[in-house]
């Protein structure tokens, strides 16, 4: 939590309890990235068992080119249930700390949350993908085996997370 904090400004914002609302907000985002977690170890588990069929031991430099991630759809949909319901939630944690009736969401305010899901989970999918496509790209121009490709996917799956870099082979 930063040190600086939100002050009231208006006679209802003094009933607020801007803690506990802040806690609520920090479990649901700890929830989405326990759920994202989840999804990325599948996806690289998929994604190193294309890699060693596919670049390892078919040799197939043109499939580089044709790889997509595993999931993709999966991620989306999770990003999009995610913050819609953390975005309720957190409008039915207002009103309940100001003892009004929790205000329906409206199609417009929908739409933005829909498409800011949309949007996070385009930059992070084509981020990993082409950064996954840069390094077995460069790797296929040399002699390299399936150790060390990989290798190399996991400690791209690894830097995008901030996982633990993994052992050389």
């Amino acid at each position: 939590m930063s040190d600086i904090k939100r002050r009231p400004q208006t006679v209802y914002e003094d009933r607020l309890d801007f803690v506990a609302i802040e806690r609520a907000q920090e479990a649901r985002h700890d929830a989405l990235l326990r759920d994202l977690r989840k999804l990325l170890f599948e996806i690289q588990r998929r994604t190193l068992a294309w890699v060693v069929t596919n670049l390892a031991r078919k040799r197939l430099k043109t499939a580089v080119v044709n790889f997509a991630l595993p999931l993709k759809s999966r991620w989306r949909t999770l990003l999009r249930l995610r913050i819609i319901a953390a975005a309720k939630t957190g409008k039915a944690d207002v009103a309940t700390e100001l003892g009004i009736a929790t205000p329906a969401f409206k199609q417009p305010e929908l739409s933005r949350l829909r498409v800011r899901a949309d949007v996070l989970f385009q930059d992070q999918t084509s981020k990993l993908e082409s950064e996954l496509k840069r390094v077995w790209s460069q790797a296929m121009f040399g002699k390299i085996d399936e150790a060390q490709l990989v290798y190399l996917t996991k400690k791209t799956f690894a830097n995008f997370a901030g996982w633990p870099e993994p052992e050389a082979p």
